[in-house]
């Protein structure tokens, strides 16, 4: 019994990251590469936009003063389309007219499957453990 709860305490501590693929792996087909003919400012936002992803919620600052938040919808080479907070509708910006770019707080996640896997794990030790003293404390 004792080599059983060993080796199911062994499997609950082991890490499940190379295991659940990443969420956040974008397919080739999203990602593009920033074209460095842009001016500074617009090469930078262009690597921040591509970083982030699609589906991440920012608020950009233009050139001119105004300040746009929104969810990232679609990424391009020479622009970027966002889903306006609070509406359905998307704006083109391009990464020239972008003076600042920050993400913003992120709403609450579902619970992923990596999530489910690290509860499971804590219970099965838990259990293990459980199992480990009520054997311990018959034979010991």
């Amino acid at each position: 019994m004792r080599n059983l709860v060993v080796a199911f305490t062994i499997v609950a501590l082991l890490p499940f990251d190379g295991i659940v693929p990443s969420l956040q792996a974008h397919s080739a087909d999203e990602q593009t590469i920033c074209r460095f003919a842009y001016s500074k400012d617009g090469a930078r936002a262009c690597r921040i936009v591509n970083e982030l992803g699609i589906g991440r919620h920012v608020e950009a600052t233009l050139i001119r003063g105004e300040r746009i938040r929104g969810e990232i919808r679609q990424i391009a080479d020479d622009h970027f389309v966002l889903i306006l907070h609070g509406t359905l509708t998307p704006i083109a910006i391009a990464y020239l007219h972008v003076g600042k770019l920050r993400p913003l707080g992120q709403p609450p996640a579902a619970w992923t499957r990596r999530n489910w896997l690290r509860v499971a794990q804590g219970v099965l030790l838990a259990a293990m453990y459980v199992l480990f003293i009520a054997e311990c404390d018959k034979s010991c």
